[in-house]
């Protein structure tokens, strides 16, 4: 399971995903509000491999998701051409093709922006997401990415919530 609570919020909604007898455990499908932070918590060890996506998103939405891990190694990549993604020291400089890790938090927090409008899809429709692709996470800590009791951040800094990251 997963709980997606927004940031700053004591109330979160709780996911099942994947196949339980599979330890991976790696697919869950949240709804959320554009334009705001959401953390995810885990009742199991935070996945070492995860893949943040979005589908049907007009262009210029972006939403922040919070990773709870230990103090780890990280390798994020961004798109379909798996473009490595940058740190960067604080919150206040995240963007689309940057990460932040709070150490003291222990909260990794990545941005899913939406660039492209749209595309086709295979009846010629549009077909709103899918232009960024994904971020791809993978931590090393492996299967001991365990993490527990850590306060849901309170909010994004006030540059984020302007037009575009």
């Amino acid at each position: 399971r997963v709980k997606v609570t927004p940031f700053g919020s004591p109330v979160g909604d709780d996911l099942t995903g994947g196949n339980p007898r599979y330890p991976k455990r790696d697919n869950y499908n949240a709804n959320v509000v554009g334009r705001r932070g959401y953390a995810f918590t885990f009742n199991h060890p935070t996945p070492y491999h995860f893949v943040v996506s979005a589908h049907y998103v007009p262009a210029g939405e972006w939403v922040v998701v919070a990773l709870a891990y230990p103090s780890t190694s990280f390798t994020l990549t961004r798109g379909y051409g798996e473009k490595v993604m940058t740190p960067v020291a604080s919150l206040d400089q995240l963007s689309a093709t940057t990460y932040h890790y709070d150490a003291n938090g222990q909260w990794l927090y990545v941005m899913y922006y939406e660039e492209d409008q749209f595309s086709p899809d295979h009846f010629g429709m549009p077909s709103y997401g899918w232009g960024n692709g994904y971020i791809r996470i993978k931590a090393g800590c492996g299967s001991s990415c365990t993490t527990a009791g850590r306060a849901v951040p309170s909010g994004l800094p006030p540059n984020l919530l302007g037009p575009s990251p």
